[in-house]
């Protein structure tokens, strides 16, 4: 976890590195806001610095599938657009653009949505 504290109106980006049908994008989206409502309401402290507990009315993701052109030129790519070193390229990415937080969406992920 970072040291400073999270805006409440965050926007999560969901980095997509699979290729997800609409219905199985939503209800990811949809499993996810309400993980992270439910985390972020239990550690309220720790994540906005607050010491008294705020609801947290909604979590907001925005889903994004970036081109595989894009992770060739911030990542050596191997055979596997989810591999380590797109991760490690993509959150090093997000966290320069002001996105210190973000959520992977990749094959295994897709291999759990359809029960696999």
């Amino acid at each position: 976890m970072l040291d400073e504290p999270m805006d409440p109106g965050y926007i999560w980006p969901l980095v997509l590195l699979a290729d997800l049908c609409a219905s199985s994008q939503a209800n990811l989206i949809g499993l996810i806001q309400q993980t992270l409502k439910d985390d972020l309401e239990l550690h309220s402290d720790d994540y906005f610095g607050l010491t008294s507990q705020e609801d947290i009315t909604e979590v907001k993701v925005h889903p994004w599938s970036p081109p595989r052109r894009l992770l060739e030129s911030i990542a050596r790519q191997g055979p596997c657009r989810d591999s380590q070193s797109s991760l490690h390229a993509l959150a090093v990415l997000a966290y320069r653009s002001g996105r210190p937080r973000i959520i992977v969406a990749d094959e295994a992920t897709k291999r759990q949505l359809s029960g696999k």
